[in-house]
């Protein structure tokens, strides 16, 4: 059954999205094969319970998956998904699709003179103090893998890894982190089925820094 674009247009995404399957002729079970998302996940998003699903951010890149297997139009997909779930994407801290209200400002010589020294005198300040005062006591820690805040990965295990300085104990989730002289580290993960939360604590002489990622497992075919 194909649906004109008005007509796709005015029903709610759920059912567009059962439309779009059933256009490409699939069942549930294949679109999980053909997507790598949990079918439970997809039965989820066609009856609209998204409240039983992971966050928006990955809600959204399920719905670009469903549309490049299916044929559908990833951005309208996530911006009607954006449009149908406002509050659901606030609390979650989500950037949902939408157009933004245009913001007008004049801007006078006076703005400029006034920017660049508030921004000269602020550097210069922040500089002096980060070098002197915070850099040389405050631990930190970066991971270089993963990179993103929240990710998605179909390996079971995955590598942390990253450096640190001025630090003096590293923790992942509760567990010791080896560090080496250079202060670089790398520890594999184990990850469980949905969503993981990883915290990772960096121990300086008077004071800790936390580094926190979101994982999602979706089984792949080699996991």
């Amino acid at each position: 059954m194909v649906c004109s674009s008005d007509n796709m247009n005015s029903i709610p995404l759920g059912e567009k999205l059962r439309l779009l399957r059933q256009d490409a002729e699939c069942t549930l079970e294949e679109l999980a094969e053909r997507t790598k998302i949990p079918v439970h996940y997809l039965r989820r998003l066609e009856r609209e319970e998204y409240e039983k699903l992971p966050p928006p951010v990955y809600i959204r890149g399920f719905l670009q998956r469903w549309a490049s297997v299916t044929g559908g139009d990833a951005e309208a997909l996530t911006q009607q998904f954006g449009r149908e779930n406002r509050f659901l994407c606030a609390t979650s801290q989500a950037q949902c699709a939408g157009p933004s209200l245009p913001w007008r400002f004049v801007l006078t010589l006076k703005h400029i003179g006034l920017a660049l020294g508030g921004v000269v005198a602020v550097v210069l300040v922040g500089y002096f103090y980060y070098n002197q005062i915070i850099a040389a006591n405050v631990p930190q820690v970066e991971l270089t893998s993963p990179m993103d805040v929240s990710s998605v990965s179909s390996r079971r295990v995955v590598e942390l890894a990253g450096n640190t300085r001025s630090v003096t104990h590293l923790t992942l989730n509760d567990q010791n982190v080896p560090l080496q002289d250079d202060g670089t580290f790398a520890h594999a993960f184990v990850l469980s089925d949905g969503p993981n939360t990883i915290s990772l604590i960096a121990e300086g002489k008077n004071e800790s820094v936390e580094v926190v990622r979101t994982i999602i497992y979706v089984e792949g075919e080699n996991s």
